[in-house]
């Protein structure tokens, strides 16, 4: 059984996976478990996410901790055939909590939304786990010893994550105070043999020119790094930081910067991929100072 999560881990009921289904005839069904109740650990390691439900259930008996509609508290032991559905549906893929975003990118299109729109669109998420679930690209800059232990002894890989600029002084500006902390974790990340396919948010006069060519060479000489996407910088009429980005000129040189490289990199599949922005002529659509 895996160490993780350290012994320390808060063993409360924030991590409760709510069951939305059951399978008929399965462990889960045969054992009384039903639609509206939790399920809190396995063999006593809460249950942060769906990646622990997974990792923790790779064998055929385990104890299950739970909570049932009546909101008694509990644990049962189930036991399955060989390859063997558990029969749980769980509701979403993280049971605690959707770790949040704590930095400050000049280019964060969150800070660019209008007030009053709902919630769920101004949540800056920064989950390592749905990196990996999902699809979503993180910066690294709030993963813990503890997480990077764990995505190390899980091998949650790969990753995606937000590169932007290599450049210590000008990732500081665009990024923030923890900006340092992210590229730390990402090289100690790929030494321990963990995967990522990493972005760039392109910005005029900032993280473009020589700088995004420094930024290409550092990734490039990794090759935990499987490619880089690059994309320029959007923005919206709810904002005064930004008065333009690319246009189609601009957008043209960008990809020509990028392009420079691809004689250079040269890995088994295409390593470097400009939106289409950066390859195609586009329309822009002016709306009242802002760009879509």
């Amino acid at each position: 059984m895996s160490q993780y999560p350290p012994k320390d881990f808060d063993r409360d009921l924030t991590c409760r996976a709510l069951v939305v289904d059951v399978i008929p005839e399965s462990p889960a069904d045969d054992a009384g478990f039903t639609p509206g109740c939790y399920v809190t650990a396995v063999d006593g390691t809460p249950i942060r996410d769906i990646i622990d439900w997974r990792w923790l259930t790779s064998d055929d008996v385990i104890t299950v901790s739970y909570i049932d509609t009546d909101g008694d508290v509990g644990e049962v032991e189930l036991e399955r055939e060989w390859g063997e559905d558990w029969g749980f549906e769980f509701e979403g893929l993280v049971f605690d909590s959707v770790k949040q975003c704590r930095n400050a990118c000049t280019f964060c299109f969150m800070h660019q939304l209008p007030k009053g729109m709902r919630p769920s669109l101004s949540l800056r998420d920064d989950d390592f786990r749905l990196s990996f679930l999902v699809g979503t690209f993180v910066t690294l800059t709030n993963i813990t010893p503890d997480d990077e232990a764990r995505i190390i002894e899980q091998h949650i890989s790969p990753l995606r994550v937000s590169l932007q600029v290599i450049n210590e002084d000008v990732r500081r500006r665009m990024i923030g105070k923890h900006a340092a902390h992210g590229i730390e974790v990402l090289d100690r990340l790929l030494a321990a043999g963990i995967e990522f396919h990493a972005q760039i948010v392109l910005v005029p006069d900032a993280n473009d020119g020589e700088v995004l060519k420094e930024t290409l060479d550092w990734a490039y000489e990794r090759p935990g790094i499987l490619n880089v996407g690059i994309v320029p910088l959007g923005y919206t009429c709810h904002q005064s930081r930004f008065g333009h980005s690319f246009n189609l000129s601009e957008a043209r040189g960008g990809g020509e910067t990028a392009g420079n490289h691809y004689t250079s990199y040269t890995r088994i599949t295409r390593y470097l991929h400009e939106c289409d922005t950066f390859q195609e002529p586009y329309n822009t659509v002016q709306n009242k100072g802002g760009t879509t």
